[in-house]
């Protein structure tokens, strides 16, 4: 019996030098680099799979630099599309990225989604500046209101101070 534990011992032992041997020849051979194959999909396909971010349950996917056409669109427009992150200067500079891709190249089939997108990209910043300033001088008003309605309560405070010493000194009447 206790030959038949020595022999599964050295069995298991013998198991383990030859998996350790197999990881080591794996680490001295140079895998050839593997290239993904990037299948882009037509502007119809991203146009038709296109979700807002509160359907997709929030998650938006960010293309890498090296991404295809069509995920750098779709997550353009996913950033103009209400509820999203909001995320528009990466959006914008995915944009550009295609713009400059399709330059001189009049009927790439990008390049007038991207002008969309591109316009609609500058709208949505030059209306999210108009309402940051808008914001402010509402703040501002806000701020000016307070202060005036405060000096008016002062001022209410000091005639009920002057009546008060004035009804004093003639004796109670006013």
């Amino acid at each position: 019996m206790k030959d038949s534990w020595q022999n599964k011992w050295r069995a298991v032992g013998a198991l383990m030098a030859a998996l350790m041997l197999c990881s080591c020849a794996a680490f001295n051979k140079r895998a050839a680099p593997m290239l993904a194959t990037v299948s882009c999909p037509s502007v119809a396909t991203v146009l038709a799979t296109l979700r807002p971010a509160r359907e997709t349950g929030g998650l938006v996917v960010v293309p890498g630099r090296d991404a295809c056409v069509g995920d750098k669109l779709r997550y353009a427009a996913q950033q103009l599309m209400p509820g999203g992150r909001s995320d528009l200067p990466k959006a914008q500079v995915f944009v550009n990225d295609v713009l400059a891709q399709s330059a001189g190249r009049e009927q790439d089939e990008w390049r007038g989604l991207a002008q969309l997108l591109n316009q609609q990209l500058v709208e949505r910043r030059r209306s999210d500046a108009d309402q940051e300033r808008l914001s402010q001088q509402l703040k501002a008003e806000q701020k000016r209101a307070n202060d005036a309605q405060a000096r008016l309560e002062a001022l209410k405070q000091v005639e009920q101070t002057m009546m008060q010493r004035t009804i004093d000194k003639k004796g109670g009447q006013p």
